[in-house]
């Protein structure tokens, strides 16, 4: 009877043994996988992934450029255009409703500007947030790979929630992208109504 108990022990050590193993084992691929995903990061990944990010670099330096160039173009017009008026000898009572418009369209292509720098900045804040949002992810894709037993329910609702907030601040972005192409657009288009306005205002 006590040699049936001990062999019923041993089987049941061995067996927690081989358990034991199995996982070892299958943490031993999931890091395998893991350093295999990183060399052809490093190799395959990584080049596109810095273009990627210089041409997003050009990208904001020229939206930059652009935004200060249409806000010179309007407050530069604002400012200029009633002293050539004035050096012109153009009369500004006999033209004033075209006046005051050529001045409007300069006012409003300046508050448009400052809407489309504010826009740019709510776009980039919301790129920040889904980069924090990306990073995290990425720990807990991560965290997948060198502890399987990390797979459970709550890791997966981790993953899902850092999904849902990665497209949440990826729409908020694309919003405030379009909101500040608009308002570009549209300074641009006041300058050239002020423009107009204040040329035909000078050609008397």
């Amino acid at each position: 009877m006590a040699e049936q108990n001990i062999d019923q022990q041993n089987a049941a050590l061995m067996l927690e043994l081989q358990k034991v193993q199995l996982r070892l084992q299958e943490a031993a691929v999931e890091n395998d996988k893991h350093r295999t995903f990183l060399q052809t990061w490093e190799t395959d990944v990584r080049p596109h992934q810095e273009e990627f990010l210089r041409a997003v670099d050009m990208g904001h330096a020229y939206a930059k450029m652009t935004i200060q160039t249409i806000f010179w173009l309007n407050g530069g017009a604002l400012v200029a255009f009633p002293a050539f008026a004035k050096l012109a000898g153009a009369q500004f009572s006999a033209h004033l409703p075209r006046a005051l418009l050529g001045i409007g369209c300069f006012v409003l292509g300046l508050v448009l500007i400052a809407i489309t720098s504010l826009a740019a900045y709510q776009a980039c804040a919301a790129d920040s947030g889904m980069t924090s949002v990306r990073r995290e992810h990425t720990k807990l894709i991560l965290q997948q790979g060198r502890d399987p037993q990390e797979r459970s329910e709550k890791w997966g609702e981790k993953i899902g929630a850092a999904l849902a907030a990665i497209g949440a601040e990826q729409e908020r972005s694309q919003r405030w992208q379009r909101t500040a192409i608009r308002c570009g657009i549209a300074s641009l288009a006041a300058f050239v109504a002020g423009t107009l306005f204040a040329a035909s205002v000078l050609a008397g």
